[in-house]
């Protein structure tokens, strides 16, 4: 399962949020986990060869490039590439736990989602999730191909880019299962659980014990529904029959004044001849 996820969008941390509990039923044996970043690049800066070192929103002289989160206010695109860079560093370099530990939290905090003071808030939270901060910040230092990090090449980001124009990935969230674009509502977990449990050749037994667990549970909804469906078949019904028998009725009545009109012809007729 892939998710393509964007540092600066509340979704995002959403979806990571909503998904942790299934992928923890699913284990990472079963079911291997893997996100992955959007970022955009800068057409003009393209045109310049990628020499670009006053763009706020942008690394590698326009190569990455993320949307300003707040407008005219003091955060800007790279702050969010660089919470992307980490984001990915972290869960490479640390455990899994860690990595959904820290993007949950970064998730569920006003100041880190805002940008205002990036670089204080990603330590803190890195400190709060035994994250070795050292570490991560050398990953992501030596993820740039140069000193210049405005506008050397970053070869996390490289393989990020290679891997989204690969895959087409037009909006985010998406999620990826078994190399198919999931299409379902995002906002249910237990409908994208329901997905993955459905692409396994053997499914896990967890799969079917919690659908069994899931159907108990909706059965109040499930027999209401049948209710609802019942009671309108019943109504489609009623109307169907309303309408015949108000048609024959109808046809009985035409026929009943054509014989009174015929007779009244007959009889007249018969007055002229005699």
């Amino acid at each position: 399962m892939i998710v393509w996820l964007s540092a600066a969008l509340q979704d995002s941390y959403d979806l990571v949020e909503r998904w942790r509990k299934y992928q923890l039923l699913l284990s990472e044996k079963a079911l291997k986990f893997t996100p992955h970043y959007v970022t955009w690049y800068c057409h003009s800066c393209k045109k310049s060869f990628w020499n670009v070192r006053d763009n706020d929103d942008c690394y590698s002289g326009g190569r990455y490039c993320a949307h300003d989160p707040d407008g005219p206010g003091p955060a800007n695109g790279r702050n969010v590439v660089d919470e992307t860079l980490y984001q990915l560093c972290i869960f490479s370099k640390q455990t899994k736990d860690e990595w959904w530990n820290y993007v949950i939290a970064f998730g569920k905090d006003e100041d880190c989602l805002s940008f205002k003071d990036p670089k204080k808030c990603r330590e803190r939270l890195m400190k709060e999730n035994s994250i070795d901060v050292k570490a991560i910040d050398k990953c992501v230092k030596d993820s740039f191909e140069g000193d210049d990090i405005l506008i050397a090449d970053n070869r996390i980001l490289r393989e990020e880019r290679k891997h989204h124009l690969k895959r087409k990935v037009s909006f985010v969230p998406a999620i990826i299962i078994n190399d198919v674009t999931y299409k379902g509502n995002i906002d249910s977990g237990e409908e994208i659980f329901s997905e993955v449990c459905s692409g396994f050749i053997d499914e896990p037994q967890v799969c079917s014990s919690y659908d069994t667990e899931h159907r108990v549970t909706m059965k109040p909804i499930t027999y209401y529904s049948y209710a609802i469906v019942i009671a309108l078949f019943l109504l489609i019904v009623f109307f169907f029959v309303v309408i015949v028998v108000y048609r024959k009725m109808m046809q009985r009545e035409l026929n009943n004044q054509i014989e009174t009109q015929l007779s009244t012809i007959v009889a007249v007729s018969y007055t002229h001849l005699t």
